[in-house]
Protein backbone atom coordinates (compact mmCIF):
# COMPACT_ATOMS: atom_id res chain seq x y z
CA UNK A 1 0.00 0.00 0.00
CA UNK A 2 1.58 3.55 -0.97
CA UNK A 3 0.13 6.62 0.81
CA UNK A 4 -1.82 9.72 0.14
CA UNK A 5 2.02 11.30 -1.22
CA UNK A 6 2.50 8.78 -2.96
CA UNK A 7 -0.54 8.12 -4.92
CA UNK A 8 -0.43 12.00 -5.93
CA UNK A 9 3.16 11.01 -7.24
CA UNK A 10 1.77 7.88 -8.89
CA UNK A 11 -0.89 9.49 -10.47
CA UNK A 12 1.06 12.59 -12.19
CA UNK A 13 3.49 9.63 -13.49
CA UNK A 14 0.63 8.02 -15.27
CA UNK A 15 -0.27 11.24 -16.68
CA UNK A 16 3.18 11.86 -17.89
CA UNK A 17 3.18 8.21 -19.23
CA UNK A 18 -0.26 8.13 -20.91
CA UNK A 19 0.61 11.79 -22.66
CA UNK A 20 3.88 10.35 -23.75
CA UNK A 21 2.35 7.52 -25.13
CA UNK A 22 0.05 9.87 -27.16
CA UNK A 23 2.60 11.99 -28.65
CA UNK A 24 4.64 8.38 -29.66
CA UNK A 25 1.62 6.67 -31.23
CA UNK A 26 0.33 10.00 -32.92
CA UNK A 27 3.83 10.58 -34.58
CA UNK A 28 2.79 14.40 -33.46
CA UNK A 29 6.42 16.45 -32.67
CA UNK A 30 6.03 18.41 -29.66
CA UNK A 31 7.83 21.36 -29.22
CA UNK A 32 9.96 20.60 -26.24
CA UNK A 33 10.88 16.98 -27.24
CA UNK A 34 12.92 15.70 -30.01
CA UNK A 35 10.80 12.71 -31.60
CA UNK A 36 14.12 10.96 -32.83
CA UNK A 37 13.89 7.55 -31.86
CA UNK A 38 16.43 8.15 -28.61
CA UNK A 39 16.02 7.98 -24.93
CA UNK A 40 16.83 9.73 -21.61
CA UNK A 41 16.13 8.83 -17.93
CA UNK A 42 13.97 11.81 -16.47
CA UNK A 43 14.85 11.17 -12.52
CA UNK A 44 12.77 12.76 -9.86
CA UNK A 45 14.01 13.26 -6.10
CA UNK A 46 10.90 14.04 -3.76
CA UNK A 47 10.56 14.61 0.04
CA UNK A 48 6.77 13.63 0.84
CA UNK A 49 4.94 16.39 -1.68
CA UNK A 50 8.06 18.43 -2.33
CA UNK A 51 10.36 17.87 -5.31
CA UNK A 52 13.91 18.21 -4.49
CA UNK A 53 15.73 17.39 -7.82
CA UNK A 54 15.18 16.51 -11.27
CA UNK A 55 17.75 15.58 -13.48
CA UNK A 56 17.94 13.64 -17.05
CA UNK A 57 20.37 11.20 -18.51
CA UNK A 58 21.74 10.83 -21.53
CA UNK A 59 20.31 14.49 -22.70
CA UNK A 60 23.64 16.33 -23.45
CA UNK A 61 26.36 14.65 -24.85
CA UNK A 62 29.90 14.12 -23.61
CA UNK A 63 32.12 16.64 -24.79
CA UNK A 64 35.41 14.80 -24.16
CA UNK A 65 34.73 12.67 -27.45
CA UNK A 66 34.91 15.82 -29.70
CA UNK A 67 38.27 17.11 -27.87
CA UNK A 68 40.59 14.82 -30.11
CA UNK A 69 39.25 15.86 -33.18
CA UNK A 70 39.63 19.90 -31.97
CA UNK A 71 43.11 19.23 -30.52
CA UNK A 72 44.34 17.32 -34.18
CA UNK A 73 42.68 20.67 -35.79
CA UNK A 74 45.11 22.62 -33.55
CA UNK A 75 48.03 20.31 -33.88
CA UNK A 76 47.77 20.71 -37.82
CA UNK A 77 47.75 24.31 -37.99
CA UNK A 78 50.35 24.94 -35.39
CA UNK A 79 52.73 22.71 -37.28
CA UNK A 80 52.09 23.75 -40.85
CA UNK A 81 52.49 27.48 -39.40
CA UNK A 82 56.25 26.98 -38.06
CA UNK A 83 56.68 24.57 -40.74
CA UNK A 84 56.55 27.56 -43.19
CA UNK A 85 58.12 30.13 -40.33
CA UNK A 86 60.96 28.07 -39.78
CA UNK A 87 61.86 27.81 -43.38
CA UNK A 88 62.07 31.25 -43.89
CA UNK A 89 63.86 32.13 -40.34
CA UNK A 90 66.64 29.81 -41.41
CA UNK A 91 67.44 31.40 -44.72
CA UNK A 92 70.77 33.21 -44.71
CA UNK A 93 69.06 36.81 -44.30
CA UNK A 94 72.63 38.54 -43.18
CA UNK A 95 74.45 37.12 -46.88
CA UNK A 96 71.08 38.94 -48.32
CA UNK A 97 71.31 42.05 -46.72
CA UNK A 98 75.23 42.67 -47.86
CA UNK A 99 74.14 41.31 -50.95
CA UNK A 100 71.37 44.02 -50.59
CA UNK A 101 74.02 46.82 -49.80
CA UNK A 102 76.41 45.80 -52.52
CA UNK A 103 73.60 45.63 -55.29
CA UNK A 104 72.62 49.36 -53.64
CA UNK A 105 76.49 50.35 -53.96
CA UNK A 106 76.60 50.03 -57.67
CA UNK A 107 73.40 50.54 -58.62
CA UNK A 108 72.23 47.49 -59.63
CA UNK A 109 68.98 45.36 -58.85
CA UNK A 110 68.57 43.97 -55.73
CA UNK A 111 68.46 40.37 -55.27
CA UNK A 112 65.72 38.05 -54.76
CA UNK A 113 64.98 37.44 -51.43
CA UNK A 114 65.75 33.62 -50.11
CA UNK A 115 62.97 31.33 -48.60
CA UNK A 116 59.29 31.15 -49.44
CA UNK A 117 57.32 34.87 -48.27
CA UNK A 118 55.47 32.93 -46.58
CA UNK A 119 56.88 33.26 -42.87
CA UNK A 120 54.62 35.88 -41.92
CA UNK A 121 51.44 33.43 -43.14
CA UNK A 122 52.99 30.33 -41.07
CA UNK A 123 52.82 33.17 -37.90
CA UNK A 124 49.65 33.58 -38.60
CA UNK A 125 48.63 30.14 -39.10
CA UNK A 126 50.22 28.75 -35.44
CA UNK A 127 48.34 31.32 -33.63
CA UNK A 128 45.53 30.73 -34.87
CA UNK A 129 46.61 27.18 -33.68
CA UNK A 130 45.75 28.10 -30.43
CA UNK A 131 42.26 28.34 -30.52
CA UNK A 132 41.56 24.78 -31.16
CA UNK A 133 43.57 23.97 -28.71
CA UNK A 134 41.25 26.35 -26.25
CA UNK A 135 38.08 24.42 -27.74
CA UNK A 136 39.74 21.04 -26.74
CA UNK A 137 40.77 22.11 -23.19
CA UNK A 138 37.16 23.70 -22.33
CA UNK A 139 35.74 20.25 -23.72
CA UNK A 140 37.47 18.10 -21.81
CA UNK A 141 35.58 19.82 -19.27
CA UNK A 142 32.72 18.99 -20.58
CA UNK A 143 31.27 15.55 -19.02
CA UNK A 144 27.77 14.21 -19.63
CA UNK A 145 26.22 13.09 -16.74
CA UNK A 146 25.74 9.40 -17.20
CA UNK A 147 24.75 7.64 -13.57
CA UNK A 148 22.28 9.01 -11.37
CA UNK A 149 24.33 8.25 -8.08
CA UNK A 150 23.73 8.12 -4.28
CA UNK A 151 26.11 9.09 -1.51
CA UNK A 152 28.69 11.55 0.00
CA UNK A 153 31.73 11.78 -2.77
CA UNK A 154 32.28 14.77 -5.15
CA UNK A 155 30.53 13.18 -8.21
CA UNK A 156 27.55 12.22 -6.34
CA UNK A 157 24.09 13.74 -7.82
CA UNK A 158 21.92 13.26 -4.87
CA UNK A 159 23.86 13.83 -1.40
CA UNK A 160 22.91 11.74 0.99
CA UNK A 161 24.48 8.87 3.30
CA UNK A 162 24.42 5.16 1.82
CA UNK A 163 25.19 2.48 4.88
CA UNK A 164 28.23 0.56 4.08
CA UNK A 165 28.88 2.64 0.67
CA UNK A 166 30.42 5.30 -0.22
CA UNK A 167 27.99 5.86 -3.38
CA UNK A 168 25.50 4.01 -5.03
CA UNK A 169 24.52 4.63 -8.56
CA UNK A 170 20.29 3.94 -8.58
CA UNK A 171 20.09 5.01 -12.32
CA UNK A 172 23.07 3.89 -15.22
CA UNK A 173 23.51 4.31 -18.87
CA UNK A 174 23.62 7.15 -21.77
CA UNK A 175 21.00 5.31 -24.00
CA UNK A 176 20.14 2.73 -22.77
CA UNK A 177 19.51 3.13 -19.01
CA UNK A 178 19.76 0.43 -15.84
CA UNK A 179 17.99 0.71 -12.63
CA UNK A 180 20.09 -0.76 -9.66
CA UNK A 181 19.19 -1.00 -6.89
CA UNK A 182 19.48 -2.84 -3.48
CA UNK A 183 17.65 -5.43 -1.68
CA UNK A 184 16.41 -2.75 1.51
CA UNK A 185 15.06 -0.48 -1.32
CA UNK A 186 11.01 -0.69 -1.68
CA UNK A 187 9.17 0.10 -4.91
CA UNK A 188 8.12 -1.05 -8.10
CA UNK A 189 8.50 -1.05 -12.46
CA UNK A 190 5.43 -0.62 -14.44
CA UNK A 191 5.86 -1.03 -18.27
CA UNK A 192 2.33 -0.47 -19.31
CA UNK A 193 -0.23 -1.93 -17.38
CA UNK A 194 2.49 -4.24 -16.10
CA UNK A 195 3.68 -3.47 -12.09
CA UNK A 196 6.43 -5.25 -11.39
CA UNK A 197 7.82 -4.99 -7.30
CA UNK A 198 11.62 -4.72 -6.94
CA UNK A 199 11.47 -7.66 -4.61
CA UNK A 200 9.94 -9.94 -7.36
CA UNK A 201 12.35 -8.68 -9.90
CA UNK A 202 15.05 -10.53 -7.72
CA UNK A 203 12.82 -13.57 -6.51
CA UNK A 204 11.97 -14.60 -10.40
CA UNK A 205 15.83 -13.81 -11.44
CA UNK A 206 14.93 -10.50 -13.63
CA UNK A 207 17.21 -8.24 -12.17
CA UNK A 208 20.92 -9.61 -12.00
CA UNK A 209 23.43 -8.95 -8.98
CA UNK A 210 26.46 -7.01 -10.48
CA UNK A 211 27.83 -6.97 -6.88
CA UNK A 212 27.45 -7.90 -3.31
CA UNK A 213 23.92 -7.03 -2.64
CA UNK A 214 22.96 -4.83 -5.68
CA UNK A 215 20.61 -5.36 -8.40
CA UNK A 216 20.37 -4.40 -12.42
CA UNK A 217 17.27 -4.29 -14.20
CA UNK A 218 17.48 -2.87 -17.57
CA UNK A 219 14.75 -0.21 -18.20
CA UNK A 220 12.38 -0.33 -21.65
CA UNK A 221 11.53 2.57 -23.40
CA UNK A 222 8.40 3.75 -22.03
CA UNK A 223 8.85 2.36 -18.48
CA UNK A 224 8.46 3.71 -14.91
CA UNK A 225 9.82 2.79 -11.87
CA UNK A 226 10.17 3.92 -8.28
CA UNK A 227 12.13 3.13 -5.43
CA UNK A 228 11.32 4.31 -1.87
CA UNK A 229 14.20 5.08 0.69
CA UNK A 230 14.91 6.36 3.89
CA UNK A 231 11.39 8.44 3.30
CA UNK A 232 12.74 9.41 -0.23
CA UNK A 233 11.34 8.98 -3.31
CA UNK A 234 12.97 8.17 -6.65
CA UNK A 235 10.90 8.43 -9.90
CA UNK A 236 12.48 7.46 -12.97
CA UNK A 237 11.12 7.45 -16.40
CA UNK A 238 12.10 6.94 -19.88
CA UNK A 239 11.25 9.69 -21.77
CA UNK A 240 12.21 11.44 -25.27
CA UNK A 241 14.77 13.68 -24.60
CA UNK A 242 14.11 17.74 -24.55
CA UNK A 243 14.32 19.60 -27.61
CA UNK A 244 17.72 22.45 -26.80
CA UNK A 245 16.01 25.51 -26.48
CA UNK A 246 18.01 28.81 -27.35
CA UNK A 247 19.08 30.51 -23.96
CA UNK A 248 21.35 33.53 -22.84
CA UNK A 249 24.87 32.71 -23.62
CA UNK A 250 26.80 32.44 -20.56
CA UNK A 251 30.06 33.62 -22.07
CA UNK A 252 32.50 36.50 -20.29
CA UNK A 253 31.44 38.96 -23.31
CA UNK A 254 33.61 41.82 -22.23
CA UNK A 255 36.56 39.15 -21.48
CA UNK A 256 36.56 37.75 -25.21
CA UNK A 257 35.73 41.54 -26.60
CA UNK A 258 38.92 42.60 -25.33
CA UNK A 259 41.02 39.59 -26.32
CA UNK A 260 39.35 39.88 -29.79
CA UNK A 261 40.35 43.44 -30.20
CA UNK A 262 43.82 42.79 -28.91
CA UNK A 263 44.28 39.80 -31.36
CA UNK A 264 42.70 41.43 -34.63
CA UNK A 265 45.39 44.50 -32.87
CA UNK A 266 48.55 42.14 -33.07
CA UNK A 267 47.62 40.55 -36.30
CA UNK A 268 47.28 43.83 -38.12
CA UNK A 269 51.00 44.74 -36.94
CA UNK A 270 51.90 41.46 -38.15
CA UNK A 271 50.41 41.66 -41.61
CA UNK A 272 51.71 45.59 -41.82
CA UNK A 273 55.26 44.10 -41.51
CA UNK A 274 54.40 41.29 -44.12
CA UNK A 275 53.26 43.86 -46.85
CA UNK A 276 56.08 46.33 -46.62
CA UNK A 277 57.62 45.79 -50.12
CA UNK A 278 61.47 44.48 -50.44
CA UNK A 279 62.68 47.52 -52.00
CA UNK A 280 61.75 49.94 -49.11
CA UNK A 281 64.44 48.40 -47.26
CA UNK A 282 66.70 49.91 -49.64
CA UNK A 283 65.37 53.27 -50.00
CA UNK A 284 67.46 54.38 -46.71
CA UNK A 285 70.39 53.09 -47.72
CA UNK A 286 70.36 54.81 -51.58
CA UNK A 287 69.39 58.12 -49.58
CA UNK A 288 72.72 57.59 -47.51
CA UNK A 289 74.46 57.16 -50.79
CA UNK A 290 73.59 59.67 -52.55
CA UNK A 291 74.28 62.13 -49.97
CA UNK A 292 77.61 60.26 -49.38
CA UNK A 293 78.34 60.87 -53.41
CA UNK A 294 77.36 64.56 -52.89
CA UNK A 295 80.04 64.85 -50.36
CA UNK A 296 82.48 63.01 -52.48
CA UNK A 297 81.82 65.82 -55.57
CA UNK A 298 82.46 68.61 -52.96
CA UNK A 299 85.58 67.34 -52.12
CA UNK A 300 86.73 66.19 -55.57
CA UNK A 301 90.70 67.30 -56.01
CA UNK A 302 91.20 69.81 -58.63
CA UNK A 303 92.24 68.40 -62.08
CA UNK A 304 95.54 67.60 -62.90
CA UNK A 305 96.66 67.48 -66.21
CA UNK A 306 99.48 64.64 -67.19
CA UNK A 307 102.64 65.28 -68.33
CA UNK A 308 103.86 63.85 -71.78
CA UNK A 309 106.90 61.21 -70.33
CA UNK A 310 109.63 61.90 -72.78
CA UNK A 311 111.03 59.11 -74.70
CA UNK A 312 114.22 57.17 -74.31
CA UNK A 313 115.51 58.61 -77.79
CA UNK A 314 114.47 62.31 -76.53
CA UNK A 315 116.52 61.58 -73.30
CA UNK A 316 119.65 60.49 -74.86
CA UNK A 317 120.02 63.83 -77.01
CA UNK A 318 120.19 65.75 -74.32
CA UNK A 319 123.73 66.56 -73.02
CA UNK A 320 124.69 65.23 -70.17
CA UNK A 321 126.32 67.28 -66.84
CA UNK A 322 130.25 67.31 -66.68
CA UNK A 323 132.57 67.86 -63.30
CA UNK A 324 133.02 70.88 -61.72
CA UNK A 325 136.99 72.27 -62.54
CA UNK A 326 139.44 72.68 -59.30
CA UNK A 327 140.10 76.13 -57.63
CA UNK A 328 142.89 78.42 -59.14
CA UNK A 329 145.50 79.06 -57.01
CA UNK A 330 146.92 77.27 -53.85
CA UNK A 331 144.97 74.88 -51.64
CA UNK A 332 145.25 74.87 -48.06
CA UNK A 333 144.57 72.82 -45.14
CA UNK A 334 143.58 74.10 -41.31
CA UNK A 335 145.03 73.02 -38.61
CA UNK A 336 148.73 72.04 -37.29
CA UNK A 337 151.05 69.93 -39.04
CA UNK A 338 153.00 69.02 -35.99
CA UNK A 339 149.69 67.48 -34.19
CA UNK A 340 148.73 63.61 -34.13
CA UNK A 341 145.19 64.58 -33.67
CA UNK A 342 142.61 64.71 -36.09
CA UNK A 343 139.49 65.63 -34.69
CA UNK A 344 139.86 68.87 -32.99
CA UNK A 345 138.09 71.86 -33.39
CA UNK A 346 139.49 75.30 -33.44
CA UNK A 347 139.35 78.05 -31.08
CA UNK A 348 140.38 81.62 -30.63
CA UNK A 349 142.19 83.40 -27.89
CA UNK A 350 140.89 86.73 -26.96
CA UNK A 351 142.90 89.76 -25.78
CA UNK A 352 143.36 90.22 -21.90
CA UNK A 353 141.48 93.59 -22.11
CA UNK A 354 138.18 91.78 -23.66
CA UNK A 355 134.60 92.49 -21.74
CA UNK A 356 132.69 90.11 -21.25
CA UNK A 357 129.80 89.24 -23.62
CA UNK A 358 126.83 87.16 -23.90
CA UNK A 359 125.33 85.41 -26.98
CA UNK A 360 122.37 86.85 -28.66
CA UNK A 361 120.66 83.59 -28.08
CA UNK A 362 121.38 82.90 -24.95
CA UNK A 363 118.79 82.17 -22.43
CA UNK A 364 119.91 82.89 -18.50
CA UNK A 365 117.32 81.10 -17.07
CA UNK A 366 117.76 77.84 -18.52
CA UNK A 367 121.00 78.24 -18.04
CA UNK A 368 120.73 78.72 -14.73
CA UNK A 369 118.94 75.42 -14.60
CA UNK A 370 120.88 73.47 -15.89
CA UNK A 371 124.49 74.21 -14.80
CA UNK A 372 126.03 74.95 -11.24
CA UNK A 373 124.50 73.82 -7.92
CA UNK A 374 120.91 73.77 -10.04
CA UNK A 375 122.23 71.20 -12.48
CA UNK A 376 123.44 69.30 -9.61
CA UNK A 377 120.35 69.03 -7.58
CA UNK A 378 118.19 68.35 -11.09
CA UNK A 379 119.58 64.75 -10.96
CA UNK A 380 117.39 63.95 -7.50
CA UNK A 381 114.93 66.99 -7.54
CA UNK A 382 113.12 66.88 -4.34
CA UNK A 383 116.15 65.11 -2.00
CA UNK A 384 118.21 67.13 0.45
CA UNK A 385 120.91 64.53 -1.05
CA UNK A 386 120.42 66.27 -4.50
CA UNK A 387 123.60 67.59 -4.13
CA UNK A 388 126.59 65.54 -3.67
CA UNK A 389 128.95 67.90 -2.34
CA UNK A 390 126.16 69.70 0.01
CA UNK A 391 125.08 70.04 3.56
CA UNK A 392 121.62 69.41 4.20
CA UNK A 393 121.12 73.02 5.05
CA UNK A 394 122.99 76.20 3.22
CA UNK A 395 124.92 78.25 5.80
CA UNK A 396 126.00 81.96 4.99
CA UNK A 397 128.84 83.55 5.80
CA UNK A 398 127.72 86.95 7.07
CA UNK A 399 129.76 89.25 9.35
CA UNK A 400 127.49 89.50 11.95
CA UNK A 401 123.76 88.52 13.69
CA UNK A 402 121.18 90.66 13.35
CA UNK A 403 117.88 89.92 15.06
CA UNK A 404 114.73 90.90 13.78
CA UNK A 405 111.28 89.22 12.62
CA UNK A 406 111.02 86.39 10.59
CA UNK A 407 109.49 88.74 7.76
CA UNK A 408 110.53 92.32 7.05
CA UNK A 409 112.14 95.17 4.37
CA UNK A 410 115.19 95.52 4.55
CA UNK A 411 117.70 93.51 6.88
CA UNK A 412 118.16 95.53 10.75
CA UNK A 413 117.16 94.88 13.99
CA UNK A 414 113.68 94.80 15.42
CA UNK A 415 111.14 93.44 18.51
CA UNK A 416 108.18 92.30 16.58
CA UNK A 417 105.29 90.20 18.24
CA UNK A 418 104.79 86.57 16.85
CA UNK A 419 107.11 86.35 14.48
CA UNK A 420 104.67 85.25 11.72
CA UNK A 421 101.90 87.41 13.73
CA UNK A 422 101.68 84.21 15.86
CA UNK A 423 100.97 84.67 19.87
CA UNK A 424 104.16 85.60 21.69
CA UNK A 425 106.36 88.56 21.92
CA UNK A 426 110.66 88.52 22.19
CA UNK A 427 113.34 87.54 19.65
CA UNK A 428 111.69 84.78 18.81
CA UNK A 429 114.91 82.77 19.05
CA UNK A 430 114.32 81.18 21.93
CA UNK A 431 114.54 82.33 25.61
CA UNK A 432 111.72 84.80 26.83
CA UNK A 433 109.73 84.50 23.49
CA UNK A 434 106.82 82.54 23.08
CA UNK A 435 105.24 81.72 19.72
CA UNK A 436 106.53 82.08 15.99
CA UNK A 437 106.20 78.51 13.80
CA UNK A 438 105.97 76.36 16.97
CA UNK A 439 109.07 74.25 16.00
CA UNK A 440 111.99 73.53 17.55
CA UNK A 441 115.81 73.68 16.19
CA UNK A 442 115.49 72.51 12.81
CA UNK A 443 118.46 73.33 10.45
CA UNK A 444 118.55 77.40 10.71
CA UNK A 445 115.41 78.26 12.33
CA UNK A 446 115.95 78.32 16.33
CA UNK A 447 119.41 77.92 15.68
CA UNK A 448 122.19 79.57 19.26
CA UNK A 449 118.93 80.45 20.83
CA UNK A 450 119.41 81.53 24.49
CA UNK A 451 117.80 80.87 27.76
CA UNK A 452 115.75 78.27 29.11
CA UNK A 453 111.90 79.71 28.21
CA UNK A 454 109.10 77.86 26.51
CA UNK A 455 108.93 80.26 23.75
CA UNK A 456 110.78 80.83 20.33
CA UNK A 457 110.94 78.56 17.97
CA UNK A 458 110.30 75.60 20.69
CA UNK A 459 107.32 72.94 19.76
CA UNK A 460 105.90 73.03 22.90
CA UNK A 461 105.47 76.57 22.38
CA UNK A 462 101.65 78.72 21.96
CA UNK A 463 102.54 77.96 18.40
CA UNK A 464 101.53 75.28 15.76
CA UNK A 465 102.03 71.82 17.16
CA UNK A 466 102.87 69.21 15.34
CA UNK A 467 99.52 67.22 13.08
CA UNK A 468 99.48 63.88 12.40
CA UNK A 469 97.78 63.46 8.85
CA UNK A 470 95.86 59.98 8.50
CA UNK A 471 94.97 59.17 5.11
CA UNK A 472 92.86 56.39 4.54
CA UNK A 473 94.03 53.08 3.08
CA UNK A 474 92.53 50.48 0.62
CA UNK A 475 94.20 47.48 0.19
CA UNK A 476 93.37 44.90 -2.76
CA UNK A 477 94.90 41.25 -1.49
CA UNK A 478 94.68 37.76 -3.68
CA UNK A 479 91.76 37.16 -5.36
CA UNK A 480 89.87 33.75 -6.14
CA UNK A 481 89.20 33.06 -9.44
CA UNK A 482 87.32 30.49 -11.77
CA UNK A 483 87.29 30.72 -15.16
CA UNK A 484 90.01 31.75 -17.71
CA UNK A 485 90.91 35.14 -17.08
CA UNK A 486 94.69 35.48 -15.89
CA UNK A 487 94.88 36.90 -12.47
CA UNK A 488 97.26 39.72 -13.30
CA UNK A 489 94.84 41.05 -15.54
CA UNK A 490 92.42 41.05 -12.95
CA UNK A 491 94.96 42.68 -10.63
CA UNK A 492 95.48 45.25 -13.35
CA UNK A 493 92.18 46.49 -14.01
CA UNK A 494 91.29 46.57 -10.25
CA UNK A 495 94.15 48.51 -9.34
CA UNK A 496 93.48 51.12 -12.06
CA UNK A 497 89.62 51.63 -10.27
CA UNK A 498 91.32 51.21 -6.73
CA UNK A 499 90.11 55.03 -6.38
CA UNK A 500 86.27 54.37 -7.26
CA UNK A 501 86.48 52.14 -3.98
CA UNK A 502 88.76 54.95 -2.18
CA UNK A 503 85.77 57.25 -3.00
CA UNK A 504 83.12 54.46 -1.60
CA UNK A 505 85.05 54.24 1.46
CA UNK A 506 85.65 58.16 1.99
CA UNK A 507 81.81 58.28 2.10
CA UNK A 508 82.11 55.68 5.44
CA UNK A 509 84.53 57.85 7.01
CA UNK A 510 82.55 60.75 6.25
CA UNK A 511 79.82 58.95 8.73
CA UNK A 512 82.31 57.24 10.58
CA UNK A 513 85.82 58.08 11.27
CA UNK A 514 87.04 54.74 12.42
CA UNK A 515 84.49 52.33 9.68
CA UNK A 516 87.41 49.48 9.22
CA UNK A 517 87.11 46.06 8.05
CA UNK A 518 87.05 43.90 4.50
CA UNK A 519 84.50 43.81 2.10
CA UNK A 520 84.71 40.57 -0.35
CA UNK A 521 83.04 41.46 -3.59
CA UNK A 522 81.72 38.67 -6.16
CA UNK A 523 81.54 39.12 -9.63
CA UNK A 524 81.16 37.80 -13.13
CA UNK A 525 83.12 38.88 -15.91
CA UNK A 526 81.07 37.42 -19.68
CA UNK A 527 82.28 36.22 -22.57
CA UNK A 528 82.56 40.35 -23.87
CA UNK A 529 84.89 41.28 -21.09
CA UNK A 530 81.77 43.14 -19.31
CA UNK A 531 80.54 42.75 -15.48
CA UNK A 532 77.60 40.60 -15.92
CA UNK A 533 76.81 41.09 -12.04
CA UNK A 534 78.44 42.13 -8.93
CA UNK A 535 77.31 41.68 -5.22
CA UNK A 536 78.71 42.03 -1.84
CA UNK A 537 79.57 38.40 -1.10
CA UNK A 538 81.66 38.55 2.69
CA UNK A 539 81.30 41.81 4.54
CA UNK A 540 82.64 43.06 8.36
CA UNK A 541 81.89 46.63 7.91
CA UNK A 542 78.87 48.55 9.78
CA UNK A 543 78.18 50.31 7.24
CA UNK A 544 76.63 48.28 4.84
CA UNK A 545 76.10 51.15 2.17
CA UNK A 546 80.19 51.08 1.15
CA UNK A 547 79.89 47.37 0.36
CA UNK A 548 76.82 47.83 -1.79
CA UNK A 549 78.53 50.97 -3.64
CA UNK A 550 81.61 49.04 -4.36
CA UNK A 551 80.01 46.89 -5.96
CA UNK A 552 77.87 49.03 -8.22
CA UNK A 553 81.77 50.60 -9.10
CA UNK A 554 82.82 46.92 -10.13
CA UNK A 555 79.47 46.73 -12.83
CA UNK A 556 80.99 49.44 -14.74
CA UNK A 557 84.34 48.13 -15.05
CA UNK A 558 85.55 46.02 -18.07
CA UNK A 559 88.32 43.42 -18.26
CA UNK A 560 90.04 41.49 -21.22
CA UNK A 561 87.88 38.66 -22.93
CA UNK A 562 88.39 35.95 -20.98
CA UNK A 563 90.38 33.16 -23.54
CA UNK A 564 88.27 30.38 -23.29
CA UNK A 565 85.47 32.51 -24.25
CA UNK A 566 83.23 31.88 -21.30
CA UNK A 567 82.49 33.38 -18.18
CA UNK A 568 84.82 34.30 -15.24
CA UNK A 569 83.90 34.12 -11.42
CA UNK A 570 85.83 36.41 -9.23
CA UNK A 571 86.11 37.31 -5.58
CA UNK A 572 88.20 39.97 -4.70
CA UNK A 573 88.54 40.91 -1.02
CA UNK A 574 89.28 44.90 -0.28
CA UNK A 575 91.18 45.84 3.33
CA UNK A 576 89.60 49.34 4.23
CA UNK A 577 91.62 51.00 7.29
CA UNK A 578 90.97 54.83 7.92
CA UNK A 579 95.19 55.29 8.38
Amino acid sequence: MFDQSDNACMKASDAMTTRNHRIEVSSLHNETEVQDGGRVAEVVAMYNDTVLDVQHLGQTRDGRRSAPRWLAAGGALMLGGLALFGHDAAQDWDGHAEAVKAAAEVSAPAPKAPGTGLGGLGFGLAMLGLVPFGVAAMRMQDRARTAYTLGEGHDAAFHVAVPGRRELPIVQGERDHHLQFTADMAGEVRIGDTHVTLEELIRNGLAREVEAGVYSYPLAAGAKARIRWQGLTFFIHSVAPGRVIARKSEIDKPFWFHNGLSAAAIGSLILLTQMIPNEAGALALQEELGDSRFVGYLAQPNEQKDEAVPSEEEQADEPGGTAGERHVGDEGKAGKKESKQVSGRYAMRGPASAVPKLARNFDPNMDARTTGVLGLMKADSGHFMASPFGDAFAVGNDNDDVWGQLVGKDIAESNGVGGLGLVGSGRAGGGTGEGTVGLTSVGLIGHNRPGDGDGGLHRRSAGFEDRKTRSPQVLATKAEVVGGLDKDLIRRVVRAHINEVRYCYNQGLAKDANLKGRVAVQFTIGGAGKVTSAVVGETDLKDRAVGSCIAQAVKRWSFPKPASGGAAIVTYPFILQPG
